[in-house]
């Protein structure tokens, strides 16, 4: 598939989102033979600026500093932050102090395609924002790092990291659950999310061909435009010119057919403007 076409900035400013597309040749090794079960505590790079991984681990004081980790993106389930309003609140930990912090209460795996663009945006805003808001040459230079955790770190916080491989680089939803669970071998995506994320597939797959089929219509109106002249002002001195020529033909016409009036007015008949065969 192809990757994010999106112009209306609604995942993101559209310059630094192609920037990160750009530099999509990250060779991720696959780490199914080396996972060992208490790695499932910790958190793993799925990408050099993205991390996921369980609550435990964004509570790290000295996990998240010594990761350089600038954002934590809780995803919760809400109806037990509507029982325990601090139940994984990023803005309540002690590593969170100076970082920015986002929390994304969920009542049912399809209320996440509602939810996703904003979750991804703010992602991308703040990766460009480390950047100074200039586009990166290289993965290397984006100084941010996002952990993106749930409880457990291998479902809803797994289902919005694979969204996002998404709608970046155009994986598919079985591709991106793959790559994830390369890194981060335990994960358990519960089917409910399996489900909504093969829907927001065809939603982002619709997106793509409606923006691809926009730019098409651009390009043609260019093309057409240049044949015609009408570039930077063309369209008017064009016109005026056109103008201008049919003024002076006009003007000889009409001194033609005076001339020709005073001459054989009434030589001339009368004709009328359809004839029957």
């Amino acid at each position: 598939a192809a990757p994010c076409a999106d112009a209306s900035g609604e995942f993101g400013n559209p310059v630094f989102i192609r920037a990160l597309v750009n530099h999509r040749a990250y060779h991720v090794k696959h780490l199914g033979l080396e996972w060992k079960y208490d790695q499932r505590r910790a958190a793993q790079k799925i990408l050099p600026f993205l991390l996921l991984g369980p609550g435990t681990a964004a509570q790290d004081v000295n996990f998240v500093r010594t990761e350089g980790i600038t954002m934590l993106v809780a995803v919760r389930s809400a109806s037990a932050a509507r029982l325990q309003a601090r139940l994984l609140d990023p803005s309540k930990f002690a590593s969170s102090a100076s970082l920015r912090t986002l929390t994304l209460d969920l009542d049912s795996p399809y209320d996440m395609i509602t939810k996703l663009p904003r979750a991804i945006k703010a992602i991308n805003d703040h990766l460009e924002q480390s950047c100074n808001y200039k586009p990166p040459i290289s993965w290397d230079d984006i100084p941010a790092k996002v952990l993106v955790f749930c409880e457990s770190g291998n479902d809803r916080s797994a289902t919005v990291l694979t969204a996002y491989l998404m709608v970046l680089y155009g994986l598919s939803a079985v591709e991106a659950m793959q790559l994830v669970q390369s890194q981060r071998f335990c994960l358990a995506i519960e089917d409910g999310s399996k489900n909504m994320l093969q829907t927001f597939e065809d939603i982002l797959k619709a997106k793509r061909d409606v923006a691809m089929e926009q730019n098409l219509d651009v390009r043609l109106l260019q093309v057409e435009m240049q044949e015609h002249g009408n570039i930077s002002g063309g369209f008017r001195r064009v016109n005026k010119r056109r103008y201008d020529s049919a003024n002076e033909s006009g003007e000889a016409m009409e001194a033609d057919e005076s001339d020709e009036g005073e001459n054989d007015t009434e030589g001339r008949l009368g004709q009328a403007p359809f004839q029957d065969g």
